[in-house]
């Protein structure tokens, strides 16, 4: 995650805004589809095509490896992306209360 720049990043950013609240599975099921998609097209053959999920999931690895503390195994509470939780809009404010 750190490694994305430019393109990567604002699609990265993008995708995360479009899967904000979809559950965990349903996340997992959308990234596994892509990566088998994407790999799909892009190797000819299995041993080609099982080369390239080793290089992805040694990534995955090394980047999730970064997200928690050496000793004590626990996730760590800095990300290097940016993150903003956001709340949806609610009017406090009653009509006819004189303040709105």
């Amino acid at each position: 995650m750190n490694d994305m720049e430019g393109n990567d990043l604002a699609l990265f950013e993008h995708v995360t805004r479009q899967l904000n609240g979809v559950p965990l599975p349903a996340v997992g099921n959308l990234a596994v589809n892509l990566l088998v998609n994407a790999v799909r097209q892009s190797e000819a053959t299995w041993n080609g095509a099982e080369g390239m999920v080793d290089l992805l999931f040694g990534r995955v690895k090394t980047a999730l490896h970064g997200q928690y503390d050496a000793v004590t195994g626990k996730r760590r509470a800095v990300l290097p992306v940016t993150q903003v939780v956001q709340m949806p809009f609610h009017d406090e404010r009653q009509k006819g209360n004189g303040r709105g």
